[in-house]
This record gives structure tokens, C-alpha cells and sequence, in this order.
């Protein structure tokens, strides 16, 4: 019976810059054939059927075979796993042991050997298109982040903040700041200050309005609405606001009469809104 020491090996090429295509699907494997007084064989070339099992002894193929004609020289001899069969089909996730037969000898060499964990960076050529990742520094397209789709997640892109992007309970009121606002008369007001009420104005058509309890910091914007005017005015009243304080305003109500001229005069009642800062 023969027998062999030998080193595994991946041939990884010279160029780091290799490119995925081009990753080998072979194992180098070096060894030396003696006998069994430790004696090399005569050189010459050998029939040589190397198997892969799941298990040091016992009967575990993984499935993949392949003889191959060693030639050897003093002994020692190189081939290529996987150049007869391809080793395509195996996932390497699993410890495999490699069985070695030489042609002539009425069993395996014994013990099998354990692949090392080069081998098994033949695997690595998969991450590039991996089905799952415990860990990836960038990911140009994942069906799922953590457990969530991928989708739940805010993306750097414009209006990418939308109730289809959050998921439900992920920003609750202690992580955020909301500033109230309102848009009035064209105008955005965030931390609005409301003051609202009715007045009539004097029988010369003039109003001074003081708002009751409230100050604002400026000058704050107004809208009214006339809702009771003199019947014998000719036309439709009119109020406006002349001057705004940050504490009131100035308004004068007015018709036009027949000939088309503003009359100031009232009494007339209006209701009113102010809002500001």
C-alpha cells in the first residue's frame, strides 16, 4: 500500500486586480507517493481517484470524484483538484475530507484529510451576489434591512420622508420638535398668536380696536368680515384697515354713493381675526 503526504492549496493568481470571472475553480494539491517503508515510488505516472467526504472515516461522499494520471518524480507531484471534475457543485460550507486511491492498492489511504479553510475562499466569489448577509458595508440592492423591507426605510432622495418610508411608531413625540404654523393671507406663521372679535365702528365710520389679553411681537395679519351695515347706504359698505399695532388697529368703514364717491360713515359692524407672532 502506498502512501501520501500532501498540502492543499488554492491557486490564487498573481494580480489582486482579478477579475470576478477569472476567480480559479481549483484546489492545488502537492503531495509525494512512497511506499509503505516511506520509500518514494519509482517515478513514473500513477492513476490516482481523489474523493471528497463530509467525514473523516466512514461512508459520507459528497458526491464529487475524479482520477486523474499523477506523474510523479522523486516522489513528489502537483495537480489540480477540480481540473478533471468541476468542484462547482459544492457549496463549501461544510468541513470536507479528502480520500485518495491509487490504482493497484486494495484500499484508501487512510486517514483522509481535512480541506483547511483556504479552499473554502472559493466561496467568497458568491458574496457579490450573496442571498443572505450578516454584515455589508454597502448593499446597491436589498430586499430587506434587519427584518424589514428594504423599502420601510428613508432613502436620500427628495420627499423621501413619507408615511409609506416610516415605519409605524419609529418617530415618536420625545425624538421630534414640531413647530405649529398656519398660512393666513399668504402668510406662513409658525407659534401663532390668535386674537378674534367684533366692533362697530362710530357714526363718522372709525374704529380704534384694542385687542383684549393678547400683545403681539409685530404687527400681526388681519381679515374682516362686515356683517351688519346701515340699510340706507346706496351700496355695499366697506372696511378697511388703515394702520396694525402690536396691540390693535385702525379701521374706518365708507360706501359709494350714487355718483361713485367714498363716503366715510357708519355705524357698521364687523367681525375680525388677527393673527401673528
Amino acid at each position: 500500500m502506498k502512501k501520501i503526504a500532501g498540502v492543499l492549496a488554492v491557486l490564487l493568481g498573481l494580480s489582486a486586480q482579478i477579475a470576478l470571472a477569472d476567480i480559479p475553480g481549483t484546489i492545488n494539491y502537492q503531495g509525494r507517493l512512497t511506499d509503505t517503508a516511506g520509500n518514494p515510488v519509482a517515478n513514473g505516472t500513477y492513476g490516482v481517484t481523489f474523493a471528497l467526504h463530509y467525514t473523516a472515516e466512514g461512508n459520507s461522499p459528497t458526491g464529487w470524484s475524479e482520477v486523474q494520471n499523477v506523474e510523479t518524480k522523486g516522489g513528489y507531484f502537483i495537480i489540480a483538484l477540480g481540473s478533471q471534475n468541476s468542484l462547482s457543485g459544492l457549496g463549501f460550507n461544510y468541513p470536507y475530507y479528502l480520500e485518495i486511491h491509487v490504482a493497484g492498492d486494495a484500499q484508501s489511504m487512510s486517514p483522509r484529510q481535512l480541506l483547511s479553510s483556504v479552499p473554502y475562499a472559493m466561496r467568497a466569489r458568491e458574496a457579490t451576489h450573496a442571498t443572505a448577509a450578516d454584515s455589508a458595508t454597502t448593499a446597491n440592492n436589498a430586499s430587506n434591512l434587519g427584518g424589514f423591507a428594504a423599502n420601510t426605510f428613508i432613502r436620500n432622495i427628495a420627499n423621501s420622508v413619507s408615511n409609506t418610508n416610516l415605519q409605524s411608531g419609529s418617530v415618536t413625540q420625545d425624538k421630534a420638535q414640531f413647530a405649529p404654523a398656519v398660512s393666513f393671507n399668504g402668510a406662513l406663521i409658525s407659534y401663532p398668536k390668535i386674537a378674534a372679535g367684533y366692533i362697530d365702528t362710530n357714526e363718522s365710520g372709525e374704529a380704534n380696536v384694542a385687542f383684549s389679553g393678547i400683545t403681539f411681537s409685530q404687527p400681526p395679519v388681519i381679515s374682516c368680515v362686515i356683517y351688519h351695515t346701515n340699510p340706507a347706504y346706496i351700496n355695499p359698505s366697506v372696511v378697511t384697515i388703515e394702520s396694525v399695532y402690536s396691540t390693535g388697529f385702525y379701521a374706518r368703514s365708507w360706501y359709494q354713493n350714487g355718483s361713485g364717491t367714498h363716503v366715510q360713515t357708519g355705524p357698521l359692524r364687523f367681525s375680525y381675526i388677527a393673527i401673528g407672532q
